[in-house]
């Protein structure tokens, strides 16, 4: 970690690679992508969405290693655990250095999403024992660099890709990528999405042998249990719960509440467990076609060039406010103090860092 200049929003860069998951931050804001990603601007206070992910990555990481390296699912199941706990213990070790006493202020929150995705991951280890992802592990975390290249096949810049995972399912390829959402990502949106279009196409240069599959491996940020009870004394009926049928059944009974009235509702979660969904995890299944691939790379040269332009032109590095970016985003003090022509510099100095970049 180092100190910010505090001039990070006006200091024009010079880039030269970009990765899958920063072209999705250049598409969601520009102004957000040009603090955090070009200078790297980070919240002093941390962000517990990062954190969350990035030890919940870290344990599926280590368990298919392990099922790749010949290791049974309760071997493989148990080391996991374990380098969750050691992620988690580093990283709220690493913070409590940055914060010094504001650690005090925030501990809470760590702790409570540690605990969170302790649970997710359990279940997450239950659902490979009885339902697992691949036959046979290829690659796990593998990192390639792709050259981005202009229509007339000069090389302008790279662009740094991680799987997460690669194996075979029932004799087919595919390529994973593993996710952690609060909400039920939107299938329709699988067949183009970016990253996972990123991650099949570098494995196809890295291999030689085209994908038949990419998945998008969703873990919902949600703890398996019996559905909300509201003030009013009635059961929540929203649909993204963490329950069941059968815990829903079970929570009318408790309550002492009219069945019929929860029919709809209980309905549906028996529908959604007949199809094999399941309200923790989502395993979405799409396909590439090397079309989908020459058209990949023929705007990730178009974008590779918006990219560049912004981060050596500040100025235009413009938000794009909305009720979904704005209310989590990390640099959001420094945007609004942008908009109001506020002291943006002193609002940098006294709340970010610059940490490593992320890849």
């Amino acid at each position: 970690m180092n100190e910010p200049t505090g001039l990070e929003h006006l200091t024009p860069v010079r880039i030269t690679d970009t990765s899958a998951t920063e072209r999705g931050g250049f598409r969601k804001c520009r102004r957000q992508w040009f603090l955090m990603t070009v200078h790297n601007l980070d919240p002093m206070r941390g962000n517990v969405h990062f954190f969350l992910g990035d030890i919940y990555h870290v344990a599926l990481q280590w368990y298919y290693l392990e099922i790749q390296a010949g290791s049974d699912h309760d071997r493989a199941a148990e080391v996991s655990l374990d380098k969750y706990q050691v992620a988690y213990d580093e990283r709220c070790a690493a913070l409590k250095k940055r914060l010094g006493i504001g650690w005090s202020l925030s501990q809470d929150v760590y702790r409570e999403a540690g605990e969170l995705g302790l649970e997710m991951l359990q279940n997450y280890l239950d659902k490979e024992r009885d339902d697992p992802l691949f036959d046979e592990v290829l690659a796990v975390e593998l990192r390639v660099n792709v050259p981005i290249r202009s229509p007339k096949g000069r090389r302008v810049g790279w662009l740094s890709v991680q799987t997460d995972a690669v194996g075979r399912k029932e004799k087919r390829l595919r390529v994973v990528d593993h996710k952690t959402r609060s909400r039920t990502p939107n299938t329709a949106h699988v067949d183009i999405d970016d990253q996972v279009s990123a991650e099949a196409f570098s494995w196809w240069l890295y291999s030689g042998e085209f994908p038949e599959e990419v998945v998008l491996n969703v873990s919902m940020k949600k703890e398996a249990g019996p559905p909300r009870l509201l003030k009013s004394g009635k059961l929540s009926k929203d649909r993204n719960q963490g329950t069941t049928a059968a815990l829903y059944r079970e929570a009318v009974a408790q309550y002492g509440l009219v069945p019929a009235d929860y029919a709809d509702i209980v309905r549906y979660y028996e529908e959604r467990e007949l199809r094999g969904d399941d309200p923790l995890f989502t395993r979405i299944e799409s396909f590439r076609t090397p079309g989908q691939m020459a058209a990949f790379e023929r705007d990730l040269y178009e974008e590779w060039r918006d990219m560049r332009r912004v981060a050596a032109h500040p100025e235009q590095a413009y938000p794009s406010p909305s009720e979904f970016n704005c209310p989590s985003c990390p640099v959001r003090n420094v945007c609004f103090t942008i908009q109001d022509d506020g002291d943006v510099e002193a609002v940098i100095k006294v709340g970010y860092v610059v940490a490593d970049p992320r890849r």
